[in-house]
């Protein structure tokens, strides 16, 4: 048997899963312009960054193999690649993925846990009002469950906003 096999499976099922999402979110978002109140909009605006994270993070999470100390060298890495050329490509992403696989796959979980609470924050509420709440103590350690918890939540999230715009 292919040793390989087990993590593409994991990678092909988990980008069908990701694109599926991203349509269902696609059809959720207004046409007209204008037509949504602030919060909502700014919360499908997340929601996208969100996806896109995990877009982009399940192509680099299905082989990552970190050890001790190699995420921090891929960080240093990549921005010393940042500061020499100016920019990042996604073959900079693969070539750095002990980083950039945390990275995009915790980037999404930071957005779908929302704005930290706060008696004076003058910002607008966004992923933090719409249930499931996403929970820093249910985030798993290893980077493919990460992956799929945060998958998870945001589908949950659609679902839910889906279902108060039926009830519009």
């Amino acid at each position: 048997m292919n040793e390989d096999k087990p993590n593409m499976k994991w990678l092909v099922e988990n980008r069908i899963a990701i694109q599926e999402t991203a349509l269902d979110l696609y059809l959720l978002i207004p046409k007209k312009k204008g037509s949504v109140k602030k919060q909502t909009s700014l919360i499908n605006q997340d929601l996208v960054g969100v996806i896109f994270c995990l877009w982009r993070g399940v192509f680099l999470a299905y082989e990552k193999k970190s050890k001790l100390g190699e995420p921090l060298d891929h960080a240093k890495d990549f921005l010393k690649k940042i500061i020499e050329d100016n920019s990042i490509t996604f073959g900079d992403d693969k070539n750095f993925k002990e980083w950039t696989a945390n990275f995009y796959i915790d980037c999404a979980g930071r957005i779908l846990s929302g704005f930290p609470t706060s008696k004076n924050s003058k910002a607008t509420k966004r992923c933090e009002t719409i249930l499931p709440l996403w929970k820093i103590e249910e985030y798993p350690e290893q980077i493919k469950e990460r992956w799929i918890y945060n998958h998870e939540i945001l589908k949950k999230k659609i679902r839910s906003l889906k279902n108060s715009a039926d009830k519009q």
